[in-house]
């Protein structure tokens, strides 16, 4: 009974801020939804969900990979800091040059409000779509 105590003190914290966390990262949908149509904050979420499904996607296959490999080195601080270098070493490599080549298609840059600048390129096919692009993020928009 005692473990339990000890585990549910520090448990009932992660589990009230993940709770937390799901309201304040879905709150802008509230606020779209009272600025504009039904159909624009049901556009935004759905292209909001489509970014972060690729971002997890990469994060989930990446954690799958490299965890086993990391646990091994769980008690050796200084080789688990030399892989994990490693590890952002080689994904920074791959992934440089690829938004580097969506920043030299793009139309236009869009400020983000953040530290970071998203770019706009046209979509191929014969809509006049766009893509939109960030850091770790990617939509389409549809224009009409």
């Amino acid at each position: 009974m005692q473990s339990f105590r000890t585990l549910f003190g520090f448990s009932y914290k992660l589990v009230l801020d993940g709770i937390l966390s799901v309201f304040y990262l879905n709150s802008y949908v509230l606020v779209i939804g009272k600025l504009f149509t039904a159909q624009a904050t049901g556009l935004y979420f759905f292209a909001r969900k489509i970014t972060e499904l690729i971002s997890q996607q990469i994060t989930s296959a990446i954690q799958q990979a490299t965890y086993p490999a990391l646990a091994t080195l769980q008690d050796d601080n200084v080789a688990l800091r030399q892989k994990y270098r490693q590890i952002i070493q080689l994904l920074t490599f791959m992934m440089a040059p690829v938004m580097l080549f969506l920043g030299a298609l793009a139309l236009a840059r869009v400020r983000s409000g953040g530290l970071t600048q998203g770019v706009v390129f046209p979509s191929s096919g014969w809509n006049r779509d766009l893509y939109w692009s960030s850091m770790g993020r990617l939509a389409r928009v549809f224009v009409q």
